[in-house]
């Protein structure tokens, strides 16, 4: 599920990413949620992958973001039938096959959820931006932000993440990936572009095992 606002050219590119690296027999059904009346980019996201499924969430337009992001998710999960979903802001770009064979890992040694980067202000939960979470996890609870997270980014639940709090109250595994997020020096150990960006280009830097 990837949950857009008039960002077509940016969920353009983030599905190229999955189709270059994903494996020849990873068959991939994406939902990709716009959350305003722009429509113009639909027909361009089929010719990628013809299993691509558009909905629009006008009502969103004008929404707080995480609200925003929130009611996309929600519409989108209903029409989930895997056992796991991933989960992404419309800015992401994967650059190597191991993003698949890592996450393939992670969901085989039975983790429920695993996150790309992790909150820094509030409970350390996997973050909205790239997350693979089991698909009945996902069906089971909301995932939209706390009224006191509107309030203040420093209290409440952000949205998703009640998905890693679910996980925590029922003793459930939860694994998240080193990303320059959450630790800007891991940028000096990366190679070529990925370290020529620099510590603090802006741009998160999700790292595998």
């Amino acid at each position: 599920i990837l949950v857009a606002y008039k960002t077509g050219k940016l969920v353009e590119v983030a599905l190229r990413s999955f189709e270059k690296f994903k494996p020849d027999d990873l068959d991939i059904t994406y939902f990709v949620v716009e959350n305003s009346d722009e429509t113009s980019y639909c027909s361009d996201l089929v010719k990628i992958n013809p299993k691509v499924h558009f909905l629009s969430t006008p009502a969103a337009n004008g929404c707080p973001g995480s609200i925003a992001n929130g009611l996309g998710i929600e519409l989108a999960k209903k029409y989930i039938t895997t056992d796991y979903t991933f989960l992404c802001h419309s800015d992401v770009c994967v650059t190597s096959k191991k993003f698949f064979t890592e996450l393939e890992n992670k969901g085989n040694e039975g983790f429920c959820v695993v996150g790309l980067s992790k909150d820094t202000i509030r409970t350390g939960a996997a973050h909205a931006s790239g997350l693979l979470v089991s698909t009945y996890i996902l069906k089971e609870i909301s995932v939209m932000p706390d009224a006191s997270f509107l309030q203040s980014a420093f209290q409440g639940l952000d949205v998703c993440d009640r998905l890693t709090e679910y996980c925590k109250d029922n003793n459930l595994p939860v694994s998240v990936f080193s990303n320059t997020h959450n630790d800007i020096s891991l940028a000096r150990g990366l190679e070529g572009i990925y370290k020529d960006m620099g510590e603090s280009c802006g741009v998160d830097r999700s790292i595998s095992d």
